[in-house]
């Protein structure tokens, strides 16, 4: 049987090249629309979307199992999420709906993880339906950290522009 999949030194490098676009993205302060605040969780929930409707094509795992790896994974990755937003410098900008948000460690640091976790995990569980859920809830975990750091910061982006026309009034 063969596959369209890519030989693994694509994959290997295709993994570095990812990781080093959000480390340099996110190791550095950045002027951030509202708009693209939102994008980069949408766009890495459709990569993670799309790379276990990959994974579930070549090693099937039961719905059951995939859904409960799923919740499990995007459970744990909420108070990561969390604390990220709420340790992240949120500063309005002069543009409407534009923000400064300070330099963070923790974003690239939990998705360079996560598909550090699921790529080990394949390696030593192999194709094993057990790995490949838990590599996938590693996915999970990263997404919901993503969504709701991007919640918290919204909502200090918020509290922020009320505190800036509290004192202009």
């Amino acid at each position: 049987m063969q596959t369209n999949s890519l030989p693994p030194i694509a994959v290997v490098f295709l993994y570095i090249a990812i990781a080093a676009i959000i480390v340099f993205r996110y190791s550095r302060k950045q002027r951030i629309s509202i708009g693209r605040l939102w994008f980069a969780p949408l766009f890495l929930a459709a990569m993670g979307c799309l790379s276990i409707y990959e994974t579930q094509q070549i090693v099937p795992v039961s719905p059951l199992i995939l859904a409960l790896s799923l919740a499990v994974g995007a459970a744990l990755g909420v108070p990561f999420g969390y604390l990220r937003g709420e340790h992240t410098s949120v500063t309005p900008t002069d543009t409407p709906g534009t923000m400064m948000l300070g330099p963070s460690w923790v974003v690239p640091a939990i998705w360079v993880g996560a598909f550090a976790l699921r790529a080990i995990i394949r390696s030593v569980a192999g194709t094993s339906a057990l790995g490949m859920a838990i590599g996938d809830g590693s996915l999970a975990f990263a997404t919901s950290a993503l969504v709701v750091s991007s919640i918290a910061i919204y909502r200090k982006y918020q509290s922020e522009l009320g505190a800036v026309s509290d004192v202009a009034a």
